[in-house]
């Protein structure tokens, strides 16, 4: 599937008495891959400046005089679509300030504070009854970067963090509002800032879970280490189908918490992850409140540790719901029990608490890594402890350095001959003042009998690993008893790494990457092969290890830089769009179904896959495995080719296809029209690794 980057008001379902209303509101810009050349997704919103600039609107500091402001008072910032000032917020807006401004790539500026109310519904009201419902000791400032038109630029958002922290002096960041990760996220930097001047941040994880289809969906900047990112939950605990799921793409967990993801007004409610995010903020809000009162000090660090540490049990799993439901009172107990050093209180925690999740599977002989967050009160190192029968299996670091956050790697290898069941580690983070924290492994490992590998070495897309767009693929090659591992770091491309593997697969080579460039979006560039890089999967094929290469048209990945590697087995992508519009329904793409199959071992009993992407050409030995028939105009029609296979003469094998979706959550969850994209993934590994069932 397609890399979208978009920014958007994160409410997902109106409620009503008389039914139910559908909808999704997009604030800024989603891309869309056949909008501008050289990028997959065109932003019809302006995101992201490249330097601080300074607004011309006006700040109105509201001081009414029935507001008194308590020493405990805790200033909670709510960055959103403006607040109404009636009703329960009635002279609990302390200050307000709007960026919608035309220097933040505006059509027009907006200097009133009130809820811009994008298509009828007002977020950010909401979003503010929430906090001040649940937590009687907060007041709010009121940030505005959400017009009517549903636009909201990141440069306004980074304007409104500066603000609110800066002049305003807030406790807390509430932003139900969120886009697609990007590794030139500049928003990164600023939420950086505001947790090192002591605030703590809450952000919705984003609606677009699909069930979990979808794989890692968690947004940014709920994505960020200092951020507590909240999912959202029914009445009942269980997770609603639209809240995104971590983990994110190098194992780290995600969510942090949940919270109720429905907000009740007006004998109606509203669905969605923007209303439980204020929920957690509400929660952390109260906790500060209770340290004010308690004459204790506080740090983001350890109200996010507490949080997490103190957070009720759920029965799904963590990269769905995070440690648990966000828990005030039993967070005011962890604090009790805590130890003091001076007058604040030490606690910390760590995520996972256990691994591997339910949908991993795991093999003898095979290399995993896994991603640890570490959250403390202050700067503090952490002497890590392997204990177990398995401890000797598994390496890491002695030690982990943490201000507030930190993370750090743990390599799982196990070698045997036979399966390993109910191999039990602990992990114990020690450290002076504190508690030790503990993260329990359960190994059960079979023996596979091909080891592959999935190299998203050269693609910067979040959605690319077995955690996110291509969760369904690892699932599927496991379950046949084939070992995944991953490639994700070019230090990691080696002769010697890929003598391990009987196949690479290697999925959106040279994808664009993105920055913001005068308020607007541009290709930065792609990770291209180095020549040594091509001489490496050159010599893997000619020894006789098999390799797929999946891409998409130059839309979405540089074409040139992708062919550099192509034209090593005699074969090309075009700079050509199959199909020339796709439309995107529900999160679920369009696409065209390929029907000409040659006759060959990948192809057998396929009678179709999916495809958007680009066509192939082929020179040598190489030969066409799949082609589709166009429309040129009325009068012509062409056949284009679309996957192309090769072979050495020892053994080594490669197909090249213009496409990655039929090798996608959706394409393998049936979500797009063939029911034979499962058949074709099996039967193209099989045939890399030379396996022939009996």
């Amino acid at each position: 599937m397609l890399n979208s980057q978009m920014l958007y008001l994160d409410i997902l379902f109106l409620a009503q008495q008389t039914g139910m209303l559908y909808f999704e509101i997009a604030v800024s810009y989603r891309m869309n891959e056949m909008d501008i050349p050289g990028s997959p997704k065109r932003g019809t919103a302006i995101l992201i400046a490249t330097m601080i600039m300074i607004a011309t609107g006006t700040a109105i500091v509201v001081l009414p005089r029935t507001l008194i402001v308590p020493d405990i008072a805790v200033r909670v910032a709510v960055i959103d679509s403006g607040i109404e000032k009636d009703g329960i917020l009635d002279g609990l807006i302390l200050a307000e300030k709007s960026f919608i401004n035309s220097s933040f790539g505006y059509s027009e500026s907006d200097e009133s504070t009130d809820d811009s109310s994008p298509n009828d519904s007002p977020h950010g009201t909401y979003v503010a009854s929430i906090i001040v419902s649940n937590a009687p000791n907060a007041v709010i400032i009121n940030a505005k970067v959400v017009s009517d038109t549903n636009f909201a630029s990141e440069s306004a958002i980074i304007q409104a963090i500066r603000w609110a922290v800066g002049e305003q002096d807030c406790d807390v960041i509430n932003l139900s509002i969120g886009g697609t990760p990007s590794n030139n996220d500049h928003l990164r930097s600023t939420i950086e800032w505001a947790f090192s001047q002591g605030v703590m941040i809450t952000a919705a994880v984003g609606n677009n879970g699909q069930n979990g289809v979808s794989g890692s969906s968690i947004e940014s900047p709920a994505v960020f280490p200092e951020v507590i990112a909240v999912a959202a939950v029914d009445e009942i605990g269980q997770p609603y189908s639209f809240s995104g799921r971590g983990p994110l793409r190098n194992r780290t967990a995600k969510p942090d918490l949940s919270a109720q993801g429905s907000y009740i007004i007006n004998g109606g409610a509203v669905f969605g992850t923007s209303f439980a995010a204020p929920k957690a903020a509400a929660v952390a809000a109260e906790l500060i409140a209770f340290c004010r009162l308690s004459g204790w000090s506080w740090t983001p660090g350890m109200i996010k540790a507490t949080l997490l540490a103190s957070a009720s049990p759920l029965s799904s799993e963590s990269w769905e719901v995070g440690s648990g439901l966000v828990n005030l009172e039993e967070a005011k107990k962890l604090l009790r029990d805590s130890t003091l050093e001076g007058d604040l209180p030490m606690v910390a925690w760590m995520t996972p608490t256990d691994a591997p999740y339910e949908f991993e599977r795991w093999f003898v002989n095979s290399s995993y890594f896994l991603e640890f967050s570490v959250f403390a009160s202050r700067n503090v190192s952490f002497q890590i402890s392997l204990q177990g029968l398995g401890a000797s299996w598994l390496s890491s670091a002695d030690l982990v350095s943490v201000n507030q956050t930190g993370s750090f790697k743990v390599r799982v290898r196990v070698l045997s001959s036979l399966p390993i069941e109910e191999l039990q580690v602990l992990i114990t983070l020690v450290a002076p003042g504190y508690r030790d924290i503990r993260s329990r492994l359960s190994l059960d490992l079979s023996v596979s009998f091909a080891r592959i590998a999935l190299d998203i070495s050269h693609t910067p897309w979040w959605m690319d690993s077995i955690y996110g767009q291509y969760r369904a693929l690892y699932e599927r090659i496991t379950q046949v008893g084939i070992a995944v591992e991953e490639i994700s770091e070019r230090s990691y491309l080696s002769a010697q790494n890929l003598k391990n593997y009987d196949a690479v697969l290697i999925v959106d080579p040279c994808s664009w990457d993105r920055i913001i460039v005068d308020d607007a979006a541009v290709n930065y560039g792609s990770l291209r092969y180095t020549p040594e890089e091509l001489d490496i999967y050159e010599n893997y094929w000619k020894e006789g290890g098999g390799i797929l290469v999946a891409g998409l048209s130059n839309y979405s990945i540089d074409i040139e830089g992708a062919n550099m590697l192509l034209s090593r087995f005699n074969m090309s992508m075009n700079y050509d769009a199959i199909p020339s519009i796709v439309i995107h329904i529900g999160g679920v793409s369009s696409t065209v179904l390929v029907s000409k199959l040659a006759s060959h071992r990948v192809t057998q009993d396929v009678d179709s896959f999916d495809f958007v992407g680009c066509s192939m050409n082929y020179t040598g030995n190489a030969y066409e495995l799949a082609s589709i028939e166009l429309m040129i105009d009325q009068d012509l029609e062409v056949m284009r080719t679309v996957m192309v296979g090769n072979e050495w003469e020892n053994g080594g094998r490669v197909i090249g296809v213009g496409t990655n979706y039929f090798l996608d959550n959706w394409a393998l969850h049936g979500l797009y029209q063939s029911d034979d994209n499962s058949k074709l993934l099996l039967q193209a590994v099989y045939w890399l690794i030379g396996w022939t069932a009996s």
